[in-house]
């Protein structure tokens, strides 16, 4: 269980959800600073706490001049520099713009790695004309038109998305009212 975290003080208690996403979200903005190079999660067990959480990152992000100019994926408003997670197992509306460093065997002939997965990790890196280029975890800078809608912010997620992940860094928000 949580006893090893807790008694090396890793486990917080806080009396609200409110509080307990504001304290979560501020040490990991605090993180995501002091350790940019490593790949930090948050990890919950419900999705409508893995959309607040990302909201409340984004905005926070947002607001310390961290993420770059504002552009829409489909319904959602993104910034350059925000983390995004694919949700469907795709290739329509995406295109390879350049292939991973470490695979020798691609062509850059667009066709070649346009697929992602469901949970396919990335950021966004620049916005031009309809295109949203997102570099991926593994290297890859892929194309994405503006109209696509199988993209969310990335920097929460389930335990269950994450399942098979690896991470630097992880915090997680658990709640008394889990079974």
């Amino acid at each position: 269980g949580l006893k090893a975290y807790d008694t090396r003080g890793h486990v917080r208690f806080k009396d609200t959800l409110a509080s307990a996403h504001t304290a979560l979200v501020a040490d990991y903005v605090n993180t995501l600073m002091d350790h940019p190079h490593q790949n930090t999660k948050i990890l919950t067990f419900q999705n409508k706490h893995v959309y607040t959480l990302n909201q409340h990152v984004q905005h926070h992000l947002k607001a310390r001049g961290d993420l770059g100019e504002a552009l829409r994926l489909g319904s959602q408003t993104f910034y350059v520099g925000d983390q995004v997670m694919f949700t469907q197992n795709s290739s329509k509306d995406l295109r390879c713009l350049a292939p991973s460093l470490n695979d020798k065997t691609s062509h850059m002939d667009g066709m070649r790695n346009t697929a992602v997965k469901n949970g396919t990790l990335g950021r966004i890196e620049a916005y031009e004309d309809t295109t949203v280029k997102v570099r991926l975890q593994d290297g890859r800078l892929m194309g994405v038109r503006d109209t696509y809608q199988h993209i969310t912010l990335g920097y929460a997620m389930t335990v269950n998305k994450a399942e098979g992940e690896t991470f630097d860094r992880v915090m997680g928000y658990a709640d008394p009212h889990m079974s």
